[in-house]
């Protein structure tokens, strides 16, 4: 018996080290983010988990009977729920013109906001460095790319011709005290073709380390069964090895399977396929979902904790696995129905096709919303007339049921400037109690105000303030003299105030509609009423612009 017990580990450390080492390439990991090598090994327990079981003593002490534990009266063992965090998206543009071509390249990647960075440090400089680690690869390709680009093209002149472009988008598959995974998509568009792979980066949120699947899996010799198992369970019939029980053994332990990415997800693990990862007749790229409660021995209690809710983004135009109702369900968006520069319908792929008919959208961007025990998706599309729609349809049982659409767009896309670079920064929604969604206003400036939403019962973004406020402080100075209401900041009425000219007012909120909730002297809150006259923003008959100094709009 002891033998065998030897035996038997032994066997699993070596699998877990050729599986981590298959995976993995010099400087930090492959274009996956895999680990290029097992974690050190202290005489401090690794916090992650060791993915190298320790081999059994020579002597084992005799056995015993385990204390009895099954006490009714005792209080049962509280689980602790991580803690969501709320990531920011950063992404850096370069562009150029070569030959009469645009070539364009875009490189996104993660990092903490506010606080959180402070109170996870090690996650922080983790981020940082592999935000910047990607931006100097892709920025070096980029640039041979540009210098070898002749402008011998294919395309047909006759139809347009959108340029090469590179963009690298980042997905927050998970945020939370426990750990930390972000998928990326890698578009790559010559002419009208684009073509695309995946790539994941997983790390333990309080060490910033970087996870390895055998620091997740108990046991990663079992990942082929499990796989197969759920491929199975979905019938999913287009994928072409869904009975080969036997395929996935050779490819994990590949050491050429550059074509592996895998998330740490809330409710399990996602290995992403890219294109050919199984053969030339691969011809698209596969995601599979394993979920935890399926096989909880198999994974390690650490990471397997999930809030109650949470939101999950992910790209359009390509296949997404997830665990709907503890199901491995592919989950496919897009915009179709190309026609004179717009789209002019929404579809959605589960276990059937759907079509959702609505004119002029040209983008989509997909969040899968966990809340109220139920599976969401809500589905920003955006016209050419910058408008914003989101579709909400509940997906729990596998179909989608419409719940509704209202006119709001994702809130956090600014612009700024660092080290010479220009880069954009975005807060997704990743916590369905408290997430902002953004509406253009343009009482008193062209700006996004926001309000903070939750989920309510039937799946549709509901806020308790009527409000719109603003994350930076717009200050006007008054022209000309100008009645106000005072208020409280729950909105009721105090009584009238002179706002005078030459003084300084701040903007901090509106009901992007009518009412502007200014800021005055001695922090008072004052609102005024605008009416929409004549293609004008007017109070009182006054085009505003006449009225404030220091709007970035007025007309």
């Amino acid at each position: 018996m002891k033998r065998k017990l030897i035996a038997f580990i032994l066997a699993a450390a070596m699998l877990a080290a050729m599986f981590s080492a298959a995976c993995s390439k010099p400087e930090g990991g492959d274009r996956q983010g895999n680990a290029t090598a097992a974690p050190e090994t202290t005489d401090e327990p690794s916090p992650g988990g060791d993915p190298t079981p320790t081999p059994a003593p020579e002597t084992e002490p005799p056995e015993t009977d385990a204390p009895e534990t099954t006490d009714p009266t005792a209080e049962p063992v509280p689980v602790t729920v991580p803690t969501l965090l709320h990531p920011v998206i950063r992404s850096k543009y370069e562009g150029t013109e070569k030959n009469d071509e645009y070539i364009g390249f875009t490189n996104a990647g993660v990092t903490l906001a506010g606080d959180e960075a402070d109170a996870y440090p090690a996650l922080a400089a983790a981020l940082e460095e592999r935000f910047t680690a990607n931006d100097r690869v892709n920025s070096n390709e980029f640039s041979e790319f540009v210098m070898g680009f002749d402008g011998d093209t294919t395309h047909n002149d006759d139809e347009d011709y959108f340029g090469h472009a590179l963009h690298v988008q980042a997905y927050v598959r998970r945020a939370d005290s426990a750990a930390f995974s972000v998928l990326y998509s890698h578009d790559y568009t010559r002419g009208t073709y684009t073509d695309y792979y995946r790539s994941a980066d997983n790390f333990d949120s309080a060490t910033g380390r970087r996870l390895a699947v055998a620091d997740v899996v108990t046991d990663p010799s079992e990942l082929p069964r499990m796989i197969n198992e759920q491929l199975e369970l979905s019938n999913d019939s287009g994928f072409p090895l869904e009975k080969s029980s036997g395929y996935y053994e050779p490819y994990f332990n590949d050491p050429n399977c550059g074509d592996f990415a895998w998330t740490l997800d809330y409710n399990g693990i996602t290995f992403f396929f890219n294109k050919g990862a199984f053969g030339v007749e691969n011809a698209y790229c596969y995601s599979v979902f394993v979920p935890f409660a399926a096989y909880p021995e198999l994974f390690k209690a650490e990471y397997t904790t999930a809030p109650e809710s949470y939101a999950v983004a992910f790209p359009a135009n390509q296949n997404c696995a997830f665990g709907i109702n503890g199901k491995n369900t592919e989950v496919f968006v897009k915009a179709s129905g190309y026609m004179e520069w717009t789209y002019t319908m929404l579809f959605v792929s589960l276990d059937e096709e759907y079509y959702f008919d609505d004119a002029e959208m040209f983008e989509v961007d997909p969040i899968l919303v966990h809340a109220n025990g139920r599976d969401y998706l809500y589905i920003q599309t955006s016209g050419m007339d910058d408008s914003s729609m989101i579709y909400v349809l509940d997906i729990s049982n596998g179909h989608a049921k419409d719940c509704g659409k209202y006119p709001y767009s994702w809130y956090g896309w600014e612009d700024y400037v660092r080290d010479g670079d220009y880069t954009a920064a975005m807060e997704p929604i990743t916590d369905p109690a408290a997430f902002r969604l953004s509406r253009r206003t343009d009482l008193l400036s062209t700006v996004d105000g926001y309000k903070v939403f939750g989920v309510d019962a039937n799946g549709a973004p509901v806020s308790e303030d009527g409000l719109y406020s603003f994350d930076r402080i717009f200050t006007f100075t008054m022209l000309t003299d100008l009645d106000a209401v005072l208020v409280d900041e729950n909105g009721a009425e105090l009584g009238s105030v002179t706002l005078h000219e030459g003084t300084h007012v701040d903007y901090v909120a509106t009901d992007a509609e009518a009412v502007g909730i200014l800021r005055i002297e001695g922090g008072r809150l004052a609102k005024i009423t605008v009416e929409h006259v004549d293609y004008q923003y007017c109070i009182g008959g006054t085009p505003i612009g006449e009225i404030f100094d220091g709007l970035m709009y007025a007309g």
